[in-house]
């Protein structure tokens, strides 16, 4: 045990032991690889211990703790050699965010995590395997925040289906934002990527005219 300052205060904590060195990777097809910053779920895997990634294959050896585990790699793309193997860098790091773990909070809140086997244990989370167990944690980015957001442009798309029209004499298409629609388009026309909006002074109608003494 230790005497550590945490919020303010002094507490007795449990030392950790400083992490060990990162063995060296070998490539797969031409792509380096590295130990991940932020470890993928590893339901399909069991918990392996090792000392190299002979001990892993396809996987790499990382310390986590006073041990090393088996843990799936984090390919870096962008040093690779081949040009299409760069091209794949950004869409996979975007898709693997949701399959990637985030850090266990502080002990002295992680009182009672919940283990789990497979990620069906903590959906919409994740199975993360933490120094040899698993616990539920939440994921990078959420699955149920990306499938909200596209349920929600694929309505807004219909909405603009069903609410253009086309002047009668000019042809030109425009959208009803008015009461008769009760301005529900309003809100959602900064989705439309094909909308110029056109800065311009206001204009007096043509009816109104100013008493110059009553502006004096």
């Amino acid at each position: 045990m230790k005497c550590c300052n945490l919020f303010g205060s002094k507490r007795c904590v449990k030392g950790v032991r400083k992490a060990l060195p990162e063995p060296p990777h070998d490539p797969i097809f031409g792509i380096p690889r590295k130990c991940p910053q932020t470890p993928l779920t590893e339901t399909f895997w069991e918990i392996k211990t090792c000392e190299t990634d002979a001990d892993c294959w396809p996987r790499v050896c990382c310390p986590d703790g006073d041990k090393r585990y088996c843990r799936t790699s984090q390919p870096l793309f962008e040093k690779s050699d081949n040009a299409a193997a760069r091209q794949l860098a950004y869409p996979i790091e975007a898709v693997s965010q949701y399959l990637q773990c985030t850090p266990a909070p502080p002990v002295i809140f992680d009182i009672h995590p919940k283990a789990c086997n497979t990620t069906l244990d903590c959906f919409p989370n994740l199975c993360c395997q933490e120094f040899g167990k698993r616990n539920c944690r939440p994921p990078k980015r959420s699955l149920l925040t990306f499938v909200t957001g596209l349920t929600s442009r694929i309505n807004i798309g219909k909405r603009f289906e069903g609410s253009s029209g086309f002047h009668r004499k000019k042809n030109l298409q425009y959208y009803d934002i008015s009461a008769k629609s009760n301005y529900k388009l309003a809100d959602h026309l900064v989705y439309n990527s094909n909308l110029e909006l056109v800065a311009m002074s206001a204009l007096l109608p043509t009816a109104v005219k100013m008493d110059k003494d009553w502006q004096q």
